[in-house]
């Protein structure tokens, strides 16, 4: 796994991420710990909004059960797409994948151990 930090005044962000492979498959998951900062979850509510639909595949945003915003967009052309979750307004769960279909978002959200992250 790799980890950061950024900070700008008072302002601060971390991000942990892991890439994980099979032959050509990739698999990135990245959490990223906003801390509340509306200025940078805001956006991604607001595109949770938007759809789009191409003859390579969709750009749509997505509920994750009530309360967790995000976006979905797969190039079933070219095999690879990312799943973006906005969760508990905090934390920033990205889901970037490159040789499978949409149905890779499903299962990698479903390993992140999202119980073990604050609530607060």
């Amino acid at each position: 796994p790799k980890g950061e930090t950024n900070q700008m005044g008072d302002f601060k962000m971390s991000k942990a991420s892991q890439v994980y492979t099979n032959g050509e498959n990739r698999v990135t998951v990245s959490i990223q710990d906003w801390a509340f900062r509306k200025a940078l979850w805001l956006p991604v509510i607001m595109s949770s909004k938007f759809s789009q639909e191409s003859t390579e595949g969709y750009n749509k945003g997505i509920t994750i059960g009530e309360v967790s915003p995000g976006r979905e967009a797969p190039n079933t052309k070219q095999m690879r797409g990312k799943r973006q979750v906005l969760l508990n307004k905090r934390f920033y769960i990205e889901i970037d994948q490159r040789g499978g279909g949409p149905e890779v978002y499903d299962e990698w959200y479903g390993l992140v151990k999202k119980d073990a992250l604050p609530t607060e």
